[in-house]
């Protein structure tokens, strides 16, 4: 169940049955107090302070997680949103359906964490790997990604574009403020080969943007911490002679893929920018950027920047409407 979300799960109140002053029972019956058949029963205990467990997602298997003794909270998390749902009554249980990431945290001392789950034990029913989890939900972006936005055709660089990509970094009016780039074509061949296996894990983005087919821009996201929703967008260079429109669109293209279809929160750039790139500076405040410190390296004073999302899809749209840009 890829298309699960959090609003799927839910806390159920199991049938509790007193006892006068003799304790209290509750029952749990197949496909009665709860929605499946159990097929498999474990409890978590000795659990040592400050430990976490779960970390996973599940395909197929639906589970109800119960504080038999004690408290803990349960995060859940499908890709785009999390929720926490704290567990402290052994007669309620959480309700997981498949597709949904969970950890469990913040163990009161001698908790018992009681699991009933509606199959046996299947390690290829399991996703322990975040990014896997993200790429399951078909949130990463595949290899052979392309779009449209803006009129601008996108898609993520290959090692044949590791000429243009030269092109512009050892352009002295343009790599003036980013990081020094060796000439050494058969090096960026191999910067690039190294950068599809962090695309893959769905830790970086490089894009390439052409319009009628010939390449005018680059720009990246990379940074990608998918449980903190944050990332961070730079490497954005344009060829000389680029319209207003096209510079702006490709600036702004891959916060719209970060925000709207990767559901980030927070743009941190923690890397930078130029103190004397001016022009740069006067766009990411206009964007909705704001400063948040300063760092030096040998190039000069760097102003890092965070961008909130709310604030980008505020002035995104003041953008729009003063290019008539079209997405």
């Amino acid at each position: 169940m890829n298309s699960s979300t959090i609003n799927d799960c839910h806390v159920i109140e199991l049938d509790r049955h007193h006892s006068d002053r003799k304790g209290n029972i509750t029952v749990v019956e197949n496909n009665s107090t709860i929605p499946f058949d159990i097929k498999r029963a474990y409890y978590l205990y000795d659990i040592p302070g400050g430990e976490e467990r779960g970390a996973h997602a599940h395909r197929q298997l639906r589970q109800l997680i119960i504080a038999a003794s004690g408290c803990f909270d349960v995060i859940l998390d499908d890709g785009y949103h999390k929720k926490t749902f704290t567990l402290n009554r052994p007669y309620q249980g959480l309700y997981v359906v498949p597709g949904i990431w969970r950890e469990l945290n913040n163990f009161s001392s001698g908790s018992v964490c009681l699991v009933l789950a509606s199959e046996t034990y299947d390690e290829a029913d399991y996703i322990r790997d975040y990014p896997n989890f993200l790429g399951y939900k078909k949130k990463l972006l595949p290899s052979d990604f392309e779009t449209r936005m803006y009129g601008i055709d996108v898609r993520l660089v290959n090692e044949n574009d590791a000429a243009f990509i030269l092109k512009l970094r050892t352009d002295p009016h343009l790599s003036q403020f980013i990081h020094d780039t060796s000439p050494d074509i058969e090096l960026q061949i191999q910067w690039i080969h190294n950068y599809k296996q962090r695309e893959k894990e769905g830790l970086d983005y490089y894009f390439i943007f052409s319009r009628d087919n010939k390449p005018f821009a680059l720009n990246r996201l990379y940074s990608i911490r998918w449980k903190d929703k944050i990332f961070t967008s730079g490497s954005w260079l344009c060829t000389q002679g680029t319209s207003v429109n096209d510079v702006v669109a490709s600036s702004i293209i891959p916060r719209n893929i970060a925000f709207d279809t990767f559901g980030m929160e927070l743009e941190n750039g923690y890397d930078g920018c130029h103190r004397d790139n001016r022009k740069v500076l006067k766009f990411n405040k206009m964007i909705g950027m704001v400063i948040s410190g300063t760092l030096e390296d040998t190039k000069g004073i760097y102003y890092t920047m965070t961008l909130t999302k709310e604030d980008f899809v505020l002035n995104r749209a003041k953008i729009e409407k003063l290019l008539n840009l079209q997405r």
